[in-house]
């Protein structure tokens, strides 16, 4: 298949080592062979883009995620941080968000929200990930004019208001999952474990949410 040859499947390591820290082996290679085999990822591998890589960095810094809040370590944190960092740096328009708000998200799940807010964790993770883009930011300024064209084209809050913009919404999703795995998706977030599951999926998709909304 074209996806073995063009996407490298060991960039599925991640999401398979993440499944499987609360799902059953099975249910983890289900989701695995789910995302290496879908229509979409075959058609999009046949592409030399960054969003494949792009996505393996937030699949790993989701990983290292978990890692870090199953067992709190500075090099676990330190870990989650440059992973972080990379895929932010890889393709930011796709990753920042849902990095920032699955790290937020499972830190308020373990702790009270102001604790989380003020942590010590919570700005090192902040400032490690963040480091990568401000290195490369200097150089993204010196040309500003291309800079503010890409985001004159990309953020355009008057197409919240407009059926246009959330029909297309709807549309790219049953476009990338198809109907079936749209729904089974949805079904899943009810079935997953009470506590660090759900606070990473409620992170996810409010990153994501938020990433098609500004993006």
């Amino acid at each position: 298949l074209p996806c073995w040859v063009h996407e490298k499947p060991e960039r599925s390591v991640f999401l398979f080592l993440l499944a499987r820290r609360f799902l059953p082996d099975e249910g983890a290679l289900l989701a695995t062979a789910f995302f290496l085999l879908c229509p979409f990822s075959v058609t999009l591998s046949r592409s030399l883009q960054p969003d494949s890589m792009a996505i393996m960095g937030l699949l790993a810094s989701l990983w290292a995620a978990w890692r870090y809040f199953e067992k709190p370590a500075p090099g676990r944190l330190a870990a989650c941080a440059l992973l972080g960092g990379l895929a932010i740096l890889v393709k930011p328009g796709c990753t920042q968000f849902t990095v920032l708000a699955v790290f937020i998200a499972m830190m308020w799940n373990e702790r009270r929200l102001r604790q989380a807010a003020t942590g010590r964790d919570a700005w090192l993770f902040l400032v490690v990930a963040a480091a990568p883009v401000m290195a490369y930011l200097p150089s993204a300024l010196a040309n500003q004019s291309s800079y503010e064209h890409v985001l004159s084209i990309n953020f355009l809050p008057s197409l919240w208001l407009t059926v246009y913009f959330w029909k297309g919404w709807a549309g790219n999703l049953l476009q990338v999952l198809g109907l079936i795995g749209l729904l089974l998706g949805l079904a899943g977030l009810f079935l997953l474990p009470a506590g660090r599951a759900r606070a990473m999926a409620a992170g996810w998709i409010a990153g994501y949410a938020v990433q098609c909304l500004l993006t």
